[in-house]
């Protein structure tokens, strides 16, 4: 049993020391003339990384905004769009259309100004029933910039092959503009995941924690 550990543990390690090295290649990329293709890869690079670290949930978008969360180190992508929210919210059942409804008036108030989770909890807790704002807490992760992320950068990547970086012209945090939501930040995340994804696997003996990927 402790030589089979080991020689999971090495294949494991040959395994993250190749990925870490196709992440490590993707600035030569974009430097050389190919930067959508670099963030083409980096974005279902850490699609990859958190439909593996969240293997019991086959909702892609959400283990994106998860492992961001998680992993990525990056409170901007965190924080939630109002106006993005409304459209990304479920109409159904019939209590996630009677949450819209109620929190429309209050986020169409400040569609593009970002608030922290207890910001918006704050904000709709007072025109929400208890279900109703549980309910919302579960789905608020659709409204993050990293929700948009996925939703306008991985998507239109992935299926359109056309990808570039996000700007926000009128949105603000405490009325501060934003940075653009670019190659370079989306590295940073991407290599901090990695690192997570590698740390987990090694010090827990299991692929990426969970040994789903053997499954």
């Amino acid at each position: 049993m402790a030589d089979d550990a080991a020689i999971k543990r090495e294949f494991m390690g040959s395994f993250f020391d190749d990925f870490e090295a196709k992440v490590a290649f993707l600035p030569e990329l974009a430097e050389t003339g190919h930067r959508v293709e670099a963030l083409i890869l980096c974005l279902v690079y850490i699609e990859g990384l958190g439909n593996n670290l969240y293997s019991d949930d086959n909702e892609s978008m959400r283990n994106f905004v998860h492992v961001i969360r998680d992993h990525g180190d990056e409170p901007l992508l965190l924080l939630h769009h109002p106006g993005m929210l409304l459209r990304a919210l479920p109409r159904k059942p019939a209590i996630a259309k009677q949450t819209v409804t109620a929190i429309t008036p209050l986020l169409m108030a400040q569609p593009t100004t970002l608030l922290d989770d207890a910001e918006l909890a704050a904000l709709v807790e007072p025109a929400l029933s208890a279900e109703q704002l549980q309910w919302l807490k579960a789905e608020m992760w659709r409204g993050t910039l990293a929700g948009i992320v996925y939703m306008r950068m991985r998507s239109s990547a992935v299926h359109q092959g056309l990808v570039a970086a996000l700007y926000f012209s009128e949105t603000t945090r405490r009325g501060q503009a934003i940075p653009p939501l670019d190659f370079d930040l989306l590295l940073a995340v991407l290599q901090r995941i990695a690192a997570a994804a590698r740390d987990l696997s090694m010090d827990s003996g299991k692929w990426f924690g969970n040994d789903a990927v053997l499954q």
